[in-house]
């Protein structure tokens, strides 16, 4: 009777659990709804502007509003109402770029209503206010940036005039560089060391015009083109962009990667990624919707029609803290059905804990989500929120001559595990029907052993002493609990090893230390002590020597404050300054100069 139930519990779970495995591959699941918040609208109607987070807090700068006009403002949401504030100057399609010290920098746009025209204006923003304090090298429009070493910033790209390379000092100075080998607007711009970065672009300066081949150009170098580019072009960039925002290294490790967006000479959209100087594409579960015909299925379940192709606008925008990238597009509403937002979600897991170029990325999992458009909700490029959702903010839908000021979030994660959330949703069922089953089978096969002394046997019989496993739950719970107190107690002990010779030889003061170094002096491996760290601290082994670098910068400072930043710095064991400013801020929220002001000699701040 019991051995008969037993394999009857074995048929129910061999008929059941492939249906629950293919749950992840399931075509509805992994397109998902997702859940929306409105805010209250922009005090001004503006499309072609900047949105991002500064100080915590939303933020939009510049663009134009109804009627093609340029408008000189900025705006930030606060108390749950947005601040108009004035800019020195208009920046229509102007280039904006966060800086490692703090605050923004500004600058070039149209000149003129209806996007005509280029500027050398320039102005920074830093503590609530805006500062006009120089002009670029050269009058520009639909120009990017990057900042490398010593605060300094690589611009290049304009709109219907000359495009080439400038540099801006950090202070107050723009001198040009060299000409470009491709003229370019919109350009992708990555920094690939301390002072060097890549910059290219499918996009000419002018009007809808494309480069057949994208070359291209470097700071350091001679131009060239990659062998990715040859089959793979990157996807045009309409709307203003941050390139920074694909950044998903480690700055602070001197390992610099990115994600962004291509397509092929058919239309078929993927993902690719620079690592180092090397260009590849970007393994994934899925092909990237919509050009692939397995996807129609999927949307049709999903979301009652297919709409047809999606128009991806945005660049790959990375939350590096959770390991994961979105991608927006948009599809045309057809009939009676709304126009939908897409949100592409693409978890690319240990991307960047690697700056090993041998080492092969796993696949990325991609989920598309979906979300139907309010009326007066425009397309503009999102930005992750601190709460690692998404904002969009003001926008358009196809006019330069009529601009929204709709503001709304989109409810992406918080770190939650989607894909799961729609496998859950479409076969929770299933998993209710096989806990059931198993707990009744359980039950029986229980009460039958107790009543007639039997004692089924599951498996194989313990090899070490003898004794055989029984069927029930208690022995694997009491295993697992056994197997995380032991890797708990573990991660301790080699928690303690590894701050005892980090503080005791201060190891951090090396710019060049690396992970594999602390494992082989305590005869581990760079794995163990990863993950260590990681479950220990919650931090990664990058952020967890800052903070030891941090600490003694600040005991520099606050014992010498005489001292100049370039020597706390470089006695740290920081590589670059702007490595520096980041990590400092991440640390203890300010930067190093305000954190002088505030806490620094006399102050008697207790830093141990």
């Amino acid at each position: 009777m019991c051995h008969n139930l037993f394999v009857l519990s074995l048929s129910v779970l061999a008929a059941i659990l492939p249906h629950t495995a293919k749950a992840t591959d399931n075509i509805a699941s992994q397109v998902v709804g997702i859940e929306t918040s409105r805010l209250p609208d922009l005090n001004i109607p503006r499309n072609y502007h900047y949105t991002l987070v500064v100080d915590g807090c939303p933020f939009v700068v510049g663009g134009h509003t109804d009627g093609f006009r340029p408008t000189a403002t900025a705006e930030y949401f606060r108390d749950g109402q947005w601040h108009l504030q004035n800019t020195v100057y208009s920046h229509d399609y102007g280039m904006v770029l966060q800086l490692s010290e703090g605050g923004l920098l500004v600058a070039g746009g149209f000149k003129d209503d209806l996007g005509i025209g280029q500027l050398h204006s320039v102005e920074k923003y830093s503590q609530g206010t805006f500062d006009g304090f120089g002009c670029l090298d050269t009058k520009r429009a639909m120009a990017n940036g990057a900042e490398i070493d010593s605060g300094r910033v690589v611009i290049s790209g304009n709109w219907y005039d000359n495009d080439n390379i400038e540099l801006f000092d950090g202070k107050n100075g723009f001198s040009f560089v060299k000409e470009v080998a491709q003229q370019r607007s919109r350009p992708f711009i990555f920094r690939i060391s301390a002072d060097d970065v890549f910059i290219f672009s499918t996009s000419t300066t002018k009007l809808n015009e494309k480069n057949d081949t994208v070359i291209v150009d470097r700071l350091h170098g001679s131009p060239f083109v990659p062998p990715l580019f040859r089959q793979w072009k990157p996807l045009l960039m309409e709307l203003p962009f941050f390139p920074g925002h694909s950044f998903i290294g480690d700055e602070t490790a001197g390992y610099y990667a990115y994600l962004f967006p291509v397509a092929d000479s058919t239309g078929q959209t993927a993902i690719a990624m620079l690592r180092g100087e090397t260009f590849s594409l970007l393994p994934t579960d899925v092909p990237v919707p919509m050009k692939d015909s397995s996807w129609r299925e999927r949307v049709d379940t999903a979301t009652s029609g297919w709409r047809g192709d999606i128009e991806w606008f945005t660049p790959v925008i990375a939350d590096r803290k959770r390991h994961r990238a979105y991608m927006a597009g948009q599809c045309k509403g057809i009939g009676d059905m709304p126009e939908l937002l897409y949100v592409l979600v693409i978890d690319y897991g240990s991307v960047p804990e690697t700056g090993n170029l041998e080492d092969t990325p796993s696949a990325a999992r991609l989920t598309l989500c979906y979300v139907a458009l309010p009326p007066d909700a425009g397309k503009s490029i999102p930005v992750i929120t601190p709460t690692g959702d998404l904002l969009l903010a003001g926008g358009t839908r196809g006019s330069n001559f009529s601009s929204y000021s709709a503001a709304f979030v989109l409810h992406v994660g918080v770190g939650k595990d989607i894909q799961a959330d729609a496998a859950s949703h479409h076969y929770g069922w299933w998993l209710l029907l096989l806990a059931l089953v198993l707990l009744a089978i359980l039950f029986i096969v229980g009460h039958a052993s107790k009543r007639d002394g039997i004692v089924p046997v599951v498996g194989h019989a313990s090899k070490r002493d003898g004794n055989v496993p029984v069927v029930g739950h208690a022995s694997k719970r009491d295993s697992k609990r056994d197997d995380t107190e032991a890797n708990e107690s573990g991660d301790e002990q080699l928690m303690q090893k590894i701050c005892q010779i980090m503080e005791q030889q201060q190891l951090f003061l090396d710019s060049r230390l690396k992970i594999s170094d602390i494992a082989e002096m305590l005869n581990s491996n760079r794995t163990y002590v990863s993950n260590c760290i990681n479950n220990s601290r919650g931090c990664s082994f990058t952020q967890f020597v800052n903070g030891y670098r941090v600490d003694y910068a600040k005991q520099l400072l606050q014992q010498n404050p005489d001292t100049k930043l370039s020597e706390v710095w470089t006695s740290s064991g920081f590589s670059t300054e702007s490595s520096f400013f980041r990590a400092f801020k991440s640390h203890c929220g300010m930067t190093p100069n305000e954190w002088k002001e505030n806490f620094g000699s006399g102050h008697g701040i207790d830093l141990q």
